[in-house]
Parts: structure tokens; sequence; C-alpha cells
């Protein structure tokens, strides 16, 4: 019972400092006026996806994998 009480401390100290890890990493990204490279991917239902078409627009890229469970059930909340 004390191991597990130690092990859930030392979890929440390391999620903590991930955590800071992650806003300074985040807080020192530059804000440059550099343009992405141009991207061309095929889509899963057979489209071809162009990034230079939504110049202007912020662009969200889902990366998934079928045989993951959580990636398949966001794929089927957003579906």
């Amino acid at each position: 019972m004390i191991l597990k009480m130690k092990f859930r401390k030392c979890l929440k100290v390391f999620n903590f400092k991930l955590l800071i890890i992650l806003i300074l990493f985040i807080a020192s990204c530059s804000g440059s006026d550099e343009n992405l490279l141009p991207i061309k991917a095929e889509l899963i239902n057979g489209g071809i996806f162009n990034s230079e078409e939504f110049i202007g627009t912020p662009i969200v890229i889902n990366f998934w994998y079928p045989s993951c469970p959580p990636c398949a059930k966001r794929i089927t909340n957003t579906s």
C-alpha cells in the first residue's frame, strides 16, 4: 500500500515536470512568417490533399493508425 502511494506521488511529480517542460517548449516557439512547404497527399477517400489550396487558413492534420484503440475511437467520433 505504501509503495502504491509512493508511486502515485512520483507519477504526479513526473506529470507536473512534464507539463512545465511542455509549457516552456510551446513558449519558446517563434512566430516566424516562414511558409510551410507545400504538402500533397492522398486522402483515405481517394481524393488529393493540397496544402496550397488552404493558404491563409489554419489546417489541422490528424495522423492515426487503425490498430490503435484511442485512434480508432477518435476517428469514429469525428466522422
